[in-house]
């Protein structure tokens, strides 16, 4: 039998966790569907496979190799040991940052390309998606490394609420540019 006061525990843990997954559905399906009302499927289609190639790609693998250091940082903090937060903190941004920065590098030369022989260029891409995605990616993975350390000891909801907050606000603010009449050229 579970307790009121462990479920309420449990479930006050997760709150963050819930809210970075409305967050990804805001930022990715929401974009996606406010799209379907103002566009048509072709640029539906351009920019769902631009966002998988530049911008979930890059950051899965970032997520992947950032999953590891969690139980480093849970375990110095657990320890009470501050300034290896801090040592592991600098040398983990610097490597997720120089990595980010090459894979930005890369797409910006080689994106257009990449992306034509993957769809055997069915699409006349706008170079300005690609990059704006790029660009996008690569903020989402430095935003991730940063919290990276609050996230290990599961105190990030703050953080968490204000990107909430801002996706919703970036979505009313699309929507309204849309219905605007503002549209890709």
């Amino acid at each position: 039998k579970v307790s009121k006061k462990e479920l309420y525990r449990q479930l006050k843990l997760s709150v963050s966790y819930n809210i970075e997954i409305f967050n990804e559905i805001i930022n990715n399906n929401g974009l996606l569907f406010i799209l379907g009302i103002f566009f048509n499927s072709s640029i539906i289609a351009m920019v769902s496979t631009c966002k998988t190639l530049f911008y979930f790609f890059p950051r899965k693998i970032f997520q992947t190799l950032n999953h590891p250091i969690y139980y480093e940082y849970s375990s110095l903090f657990a320890n009470k040991k501050i300034e290896n937060v801090k040592y592991i903190f600098k040398k983990h941004l610097r490597i997720v940052f120089v990595g980010a920065s090459l894979l930005v590098l890369f797409f910006f030369f080689w994106g257009p390309s990449i992306y034509n022989l993957w769809l055997n260029s069915k699409f006349i891409i706008d170079y300005h998606l690609i990059y704006i995605i790029v660009l996008i990616a690569f903020f989402e993975i430095i935003s991730q490394a940063l919290i990276t350390p609050q996230k290990s000891v599961n105190r990030f909801f703050k953080i968490s609420f204000l990107k909430f907050v801002l996706s919703g606000t970036s979505l009313i603010i699309s929507i309204f540019l849309f219905y605007l009449s503002f549209h890709f050229s």
